[in-house]
């Protein structure tokens, strides 16, 4: 006789497979993500000002929006017509809000893919390994996790032979959707701190994703 979980995650999976048969090409990317391994974890932290682990209320009002595929600006004018970004007249604002967060102008890529840059570089010293930070340059998003990897790895694998390091893309969807070598190197990450302060690896594991993810959504908010 299957448990009462068995039952209730089959009936889930159902349910799931479903939705994305109903969904579109964009809200079957975003349910995807979002129901990736760790991509959640920004909603279990716990909030510290002093940490910089908190979320403005206007920006976890934005967060919760985007998140649930509500759109939380508008996109079009009170006439119906549709409205342009500011940066790429050739570009209108989607009702997903994907556009608001790729969009290569304005700063806010390149902002965010630094702090998430500047995180990890801080907590891989707390783990006593070395790291060098990347030059500042501009950074254009990948339509997949996937994608952006193997070009990472095209662009990079060779300068880093050259000076003895290994090359390890940390390549995160938009959603908090890791790819594969990200997480197999945050699973590593995640034991060494959790032997230098002799807590669990699963605690530790969970505490990585939530500070990484929840920098993550603030910058998308």
């Amino acid at each position: 006789m299957p448990s009462q979980k068995k039952l209730s995650d089959l009936m889930e999976e159902v349910q799931f497979s479903s939705l994305l048969e109903k969904s579109s090409l964009a809200d079957r990317a975003r349910l995807l993500s979002i129901t990736s391994p760790h991509a959640a974890a920004w909603i279990s932290v716990t909030p510290s000002v002093s940490q910089g682990l908190h979320l403005l209320p206007n920006e976890f009002q934005v967060a919760v929006q985007w998140w649930h595929g509500i759109n939380p600006s508008p996109t079009s004018s009170q006439d119906g017509s549709l409205l342009i970004c500011p940066f790429f007249p050739s570009s209108t604002l989607d009702t997903l809000g994907h556009h608001c967060v790729t969009c290569r102008c304005g700063g806010d890529v390149t902002k965010r893919h630094n702090a998430l840059r500047n995180m990890l570089y801080t907590t891989l010293h707390r783990a006593d390994l070395s790291a060098h930070l990347e030059d500042e340059v501009g950074r254009s998003p990948g339509a997949a996790a996937k994608a952006t990897e193997e070009r990472k790895h095209r662009n990079n694998d060779a300068k880093c032979e050259e000076l003895g390091w290994c090359c390890i893309p940390m390549v995160v969807e938009s959603y908090g959707c890791w790819d594969t070598e990200a997480r197999q190197a945050l699973s590593q990450l995640a034991s060494r701190l959790a032997v230098r302060t002799n807590t669990y690896k699963s605690q530790m594991l969970n505490s990585l994703y939530g500070r990484l993810n929840l920098t993550l959504i603030r910058c998308n908010a």
